[in-house]
């Protein structure tokens, strides 16, 4: 089985759908995972700090080829081939502390008062 590698991200889904109906026409396989990139995607509030994205992975001996095909479509490929992320603020990083803190402090007042 081919090693996948992640060759595209973007917020839009547009741009995702448009790259993959290419690749699809061209018969270069892929597959695209959906959702919010921390991957706490049931977390409406630490959604919010990316937001969801679709990724689109492909073989990784195909790769060149796919980034001239991303060079030929109609938005900046630039911009949204894979780069990596900057790293999380220590002000990201304290507010995941407390909204997993208050998580954890609701659920166990459920257990509490739920308990019989």
């Amino acid at each position: 089985m081919d090693d996948f590698v992640e060759i595209f991200r973007d917020e839009q889904s547009w741009k995702v759908d448009m790259l993959e109906d290419v690749l699809k026409q061209k018969g270069i396989p892929c597959y695209r995972q959906s959702g919010a990139v921390t991957g706490l995607t049931v977390s409406p509030g630490l959604v919010s700090i990316y937001g969801p994205e679709s990724i689109v992975y492909i073989p990784s001996e195909r790769v060149q080829e796919v980034k001239d095909i991303l060079s030929e479509l109609p938005f900046d490929s630039n911009k949204t081939v894979i780069k990596e992320r900057p790293p999380l603020t220590s002000k990201q990083l304290t507010l995941i502390t407390i909204y997993l803190v208050i998580l954890g402090l609701i659920a166990g007042l459920v257990i509490i008062l739920t308990w019989k």
